[in-house]
């Protein structure tokens, strides 16, 4: 049998085998394939007698991958994309954005900076279909199938394919309930209040300020941490401490008068840097999704 016959006969086979164990047994991939038991059944078994191993181990209450198994199903997830691929290739002959863009962001910026500029681009490429996933770990592009991510950083790691998107802008907030705030006049007066500080690995362990040629250092006393900019606002919210955070995160609670600004006439610099960028795999050129994605999102932060 040639290659392309056999590939042809296996790829239901590989598909099933996918689903099994995702599905993490051959019941649940029945029911997500409408199918039997005994068809999934069977086509693993077709699949592991053409490549002669064992895929899964099979016991009375689940299934788990050996190691030929773990490493088919690495492989196998190469093909949904591969095969993406080849149709975003055919359709960038035609140099119009479309296809699936896949994009990742921190939660806290991917909620409150992101998410309300997708409605307007989908508006203006119809033919794109946007997948969002938002995780505060710093992903692999290339490894994980991302089309962009959109990040803050200082300096991004050498290679990086970026735009530059525009600076965010951060603040020392607090709940007005909270003792003491009315006698900070300087950012030292933040060393007798309990401070909030980013728990997320990277972050700079003090709070750096600055006003005109000054430039102040303060390592604040930490009275909780967490690792998202939201969960911080929350707690500087119920007057917990005081956080520093991006502009973006804080403005439906300063409206609803639920924090305030501390030292208005300071600059403070953000724990993960004040730069946000928009960043692709370095391995392709840029597809018009992607082209058109980006020019989007940098149009968006300059006229922000």
């Amino acid at each position: 049998m040639r290659t392309s016959e056999r590939l042809q006969d296996l790829l239901p086979c590989i598909a099933t085998f996918v689903v099994v164990v995702e599905a993490k047994g051959f019941a649940a991939a029945a029911r997500r394939l409408s199918t039997t038991r005994s068809a999934i059944s069977k086509q693993v078994a077709k699949l592991e007698a053409a490549w002669g191993v064992k895929l899964l181990r099979r016991t009375t209450r689940a299934v788990s991958l050996t190691e030929p198994g773990q490493r088919a199903y690495e492989h196998a997830l190469q093909i949904p994309a591969l095969a993406a691929l080849a149709e975003e290739s055919a359709a960038d002959l035609s140099r119009s954005p479309r296809g699936v863009l896949r994009l990742t962001a921190s939660v806290s910026l991917g909620q409150h900076l992101l998410v309300p500029l997708l409605p307007r681009f989908r508006e203006l490429h119809p033919q794109v279909a946007v997948e969002l996933h938002l995780t505060d770990r710093i992903v692999d592009l290339v490894e994980e199938g991302f089309d962009v991510a959109i990040r803050l950083s200082a300096r991004l790691p050498d290679g990086a394919v970026a735009r530059k998107l525009g600076a965010v802008r951060y603040g020392v907030w607090a709940s007005p309930r909270l003792a003491g705030i009315d006698e900070v006049r300087e950012p030292e007066d933040l060393s007798g209040l309990p401070c909030l500080r980013f728990s997320g690995r990277g972050a700079r362990e003090a709070w750096v300020f600055s006003k005109g040629s000054r430039r102040v250092a303060v390592h604040p006393s930490s009275a909780l941490a967490a690792n998202t900019s939201d969960a911080l606002q929350a707690l500087a919210s119920a007057g917990e401490g005081v956080a520093l955070l991006p502009d973006y995160a804080c403005r439906s609670a300063v409206e609803s008068g639920q924090l305030v600004p501390l030292l208005k006439n300071w600059t403070v610099y953000g724990p993960f840097g004040d730069t946000c960028w928009a960043v692709r795999s370095p391995e392709r050129r840029a597809l018009p999704k992607v082209s058109a994605f980006i020019a989007y999102m940098t149009e968006a932060f300059r006229t922000a």
